[in-house]
């Protein structure tokens, strides 16, 4: 999914929520209506919850914007697989896993230009309850977002269509494996072909340097030194010593 977010620097909850109203979808068109950690699950009522976060955010000078409009976006391609209530879940997931849940939401389902689904939430920037630390969600932080949101998408209603920071990740991880991989071949290349010791002295240690940048921990870079092509690893005493190329230690 496509997540996007506007901050709102002036609190007016009220013209917000009128412009999500506007053009919202119904039940029986395949929308939801959210009121999260309101006092009364009306428009009037989370209004005034509204008003009352926006007067407790302006006692923390450091925070500079008062709401949040979040929008939730999905391909065309993929209308059949959505509901209301199938949006609906995907919103509270993306509240859960942003830590917005402990503030007050409103939120409602949309249909763009394109035809495609797409869910408007509004949040205020100050959780409910007594504490005013801002509810700002950081770079990393918002990265990993979209990663764990479309992971859940993917596991749970198959919305493949709607996919597009998780194609990114994987893109690039084959463009350094393929980069890695021809880095490799280069110097295993130059080490054949000129039988200096020292060029093949420079072939293990830089294929031993890549294998181990790419390791997670000590048995995994044992194990990529043992399916690699041309090295093995030999032990002393029960224990890895070093490695074997070209049938030389």
């Amino acid at each position: 999914m496509v997540i996007k977010t506007l901050a709102w620097k002036v609190p007016k909850p009220g013209k917000l929520l009128s412009y999500i109203r506007t053009g919202a979808l119904s039940a029986a068109e395949g929308g939801f209506t959210l009121f999260h950690n309101a006092t009364y699950p009306s428009l009037r009522g989370i209004g005034e919850d509204f008003d009352q976060l926006m007067e407790k955010t302006k006692t923390n000078r450091y925070i500079k914007n008062f709401l949040n409009h979040h929008i939730l976006a999905f391909s065309p391609k993929d209308n059949e697989k959505l509901s209301g209530d199938v949006l609906q879940q995907l919103t509270e997931k993306y509240l859960q896993t942003s830590g917005l849940d402990r503030t007050t939401v409103f939120a409602e389902v949309h249909r763009g230009p394109n035809n495609g689904f797409h869910v408007h939430v509004m949040t205020a920037n100050v959780p409910v309850g007594l504490s005013n630390k801002s509810l700002r969600i950081s770079k990393a932080k918002y990265k990993q977002l979209r990663l764990e949101m479309e992971t859940f998408q993917l596991e749970h209603f198959d919305l493949r269509n709607s996919v597009v920071h998780l194609d990114k990740v994987q893109t690039n991880q084959r463009d350094i494996q393929q980069e890695d991989q021809y880095r490799r071949r280069e110097n295993k290349y130059q080490a054949r072909t000129r039988s200096s010791k020292a060029l093949r002295k420079d072939y293990v240690v830089n294929t031993l340097t890549d294998l181990h940048n790419n390791a997670i921990h000590l048995e995994d870079f044992i194990d990529s030194i043992q399916q690699s092509d041309d090295l093995t690893v030999y032990q002393r005493g029960g224990r890895p010593y070093g490695v074997t190329y070209l049938d030389k230690n």
